[in-house]
């Protein structure tokens, strides 16, 4: 539905008061695209700015889609992380510090 919007000269100028009110604002702002997924076949709706980017319609659809378990990930990102932050420096030997004589 379109409806008549009187507004200053001023304010389009500004390139603001182009729509009757925030809600159909928000609609025309609505430029989905709708795509199905390789892997399940479900039909899902994307902004279009992510068309050639998205490619399933959830993270659970684009493990299965790449063959990643994620359970066995976290698990290994798991013990990455503990690997990295267990390690110890090895400590500096008695010959390599300098002795004080007196």
């Amino acid at each position: 539905m379109v409806r008549p919007v009187s507004v200053k000269q001023s304010v389009v100028d500004d390139g603001r008061g182009t729509y009757c009110s925030t809600a159909c604002r928000g609609v025309s702002m609505r430029n989905g695209v709708t795509k199905t997924c390789p892997q399940c076949g479900a039909l899902y709706t994307i902004p279009a700015s992510l068309k050639d980017k998205r490619r399933a319609c959830s993270q659970a659809c684009w493990w299965k889609m790449m063959g990643i378990d994620p359970g066995r990930s976290a698990i290994l990102a798991r013990a990455r992380h503990d690997l990295l932050t267990t390690r110890t420096r090895p400590a500096p030997s008695a010959s390599s510090t300098p002795s004080s004589t007196s």
